[in-house]
């Protein structure tokens, strides 16, 4: 026969390993979700059209100029990227490094990279994952270019 001391210390432990349990299992969804990468920066799930006038940005006059444009509470306040592939095509991509948040470098088109100099992430002119210790891609905005009024119209978060 146990003694009762031998009995409560047993209940104990299993209760505290229970509660341990369940605080575990509670808090992992949060954890996750905070690891990964979010389509949505700012919280929102509507993204808002925003109008660039190319016409306004000389670095985009010509196929493989680039600019960074800041639009006041989108994309974490941080720059996005835009990218002229070609004289009807631009790529528009996140400056907000998924891996820690900070801005990534300036592309370097001749080597057709984006670098975050806080860790050494690397990404392709497309916005993928070249190497870590992020693990996720650039966030790519959805984009149509007007070549007849020279607007450029951005679906930003």
């Amino acid at each position: 026969m146990q003694s009762n001391s031998s009995n409560r210390r047993k209940f104990l432990t299993q209760s505290v390993s229970l509660i341990g349990a369940g605080l575990i299992v509670s808090t992992m969804p949060a954890l996750i979700n905070s690891c990964s990468s979010s389509t949505s920066p700012n919280g929102n799930n509507n993204p808002s059209p925003m109008d660039i006038n190319i016409a306004s940005y000389p670095e985009l006059q010509n196929v493989n100029g680039f600019k960074k444009i800041t639009f006041s509470g989108k994309n974490f306040d941080l720059p996005i990227i835009v990218i002229r592939k070609s004289t009807t095509e631009f790529t528009v991509l996140s400056s907000h490094c998924p891996h820690q948040g900070c801005e990534v470098d300036n592309p370097v088109i001749s080597s057709n990279s984006i670098s975050c100099h806080c860790h050494g992430s690397k990404y392709n002119l497309d916005g993928g994952l070249i190497n870590g210790p992020s693990n996720s891609p650039l966030t790519r905005f959805t984009n149509t270019y007007n070549s007849s009024t020279n607007i450029l119209t951005v679906q930003i978060y």
